[in-house]
């Protein structure tokens, strides 16, 4: 699994963990989600926009690139796929770009067009590398911090932030200490599942057939994630270890509640008596 791939997922599932990480309310993710979107006629991705609900109009849009390989275009690419993107979809809303970088040796310097383009305070840059020296950070955030651990520390670090979601995780455990399953497959490629359940004792924390379930409906959630980043079902379903069954039936249920919504949000609006 590419680390941008498992950064999106982890953000998929919990908006709050972007919102801290550039200084905001959690409580701001209500009502947002984040959406891989295709910009018709350049061939243009936007791996992350996290969108409010269509009728919070006071809500600003917020465009997210995670960077783990250098691109020395990189700043002109962004910002022409958010111009494409203003362009078809005509939303009057604020918005905010955030470029973050894996390090600071993969940032090749904004380029004097795009500072001139783009209005102070629009643009922000954070180095993920950065994480690596705070403490006291919330737990979604040490997940960020863990992906970005070279993989030599990986194991100390895991272990300290497994006993934490534990222990603080509460109603979200079973979700964080999945979270942190699945950044060990990445850190540790060489081993296989059963070489890293002994060396983190994760059969010891898991709640038995319960706990199990709910880690291969985690893996379900990464479904819809992987397809939209071009992988086939076949491929997801090696790489996460699940029947192709289980894959085709979760993309099914993506495509139909992302039919749902487009409807819902297409709906006119009643008019006021």
């Amino acid at each position: 699994m590419k680390t941008d791939v498992l950064f999106y997922n982890l953000i998929s599932g919990s908006p709050a963990i972007f919102f801290e990480l550039i200084g905001r309310s959690a409580g701001e993710t209500k009502s947002y989600r984040l959406e891989s979107l295709e910009i018709k006629q350049t061939s243009y991705r936007l791996d992350g926009v996290l969108r409010p609900e269509p009728d919070d109009l006071e809500k600003p849009i917020y465009f997210m690139e995670v960077v783990f390989q250098r691109d020395d275009h990189f700043y002109e690419r962004f910002y022409a796929k958010i111009s494409d993107y203003f362009d078809q979809k005509h939303e009057p809303r604020k918005w905010y770009a955030w470029a973050l970088f894996a390090s600071r040796s993969l940032d090749p310097g904004m380029p004097l067009q795009i500072q001139h383009a783009l209005r102070e305070g629009v643009l922000s840059i954070y180095y993920l590398e950065d994480l690596r020296q705070q403490r006291d950070l919330p737990l979604g955030l040490e997940l960020l911090r863990l992906i970005v651990t070279p993989e030599r520390e990986a194991e100390g670090e895991a272990r300290r932030v497994l006993t934490r979601a534990r222990e603080e995780a509460g109603a979200q455990r079973r979700e964080m200490i999945e979270s942190v399953e699945t950044i060990l497959f990445y850190k540790f490629p060489r081993l296989g599942r059963e070489e890293l359940e002994r060396m983190f004792d994760l059969a010891a924390i898991r709640d038995t057939a319960v706990y199990r379930e709910a880690f291969t409906e985690g893996k379900l959630g990464a479904v819809p994630l992987l397809l939209e980043k071009g992988a086939s079902e076949e491929e997801i379903a090696a790489k996460l270890e699940l029947n192709i069954d289980e894959v085709r039936a979760a993309a099914r249920a993506h495509s139909k509640k992302s039919s749902s919504r487009k409807r819902r949000s297409r709906r006119p609006q009643q008019p006021e008596e």
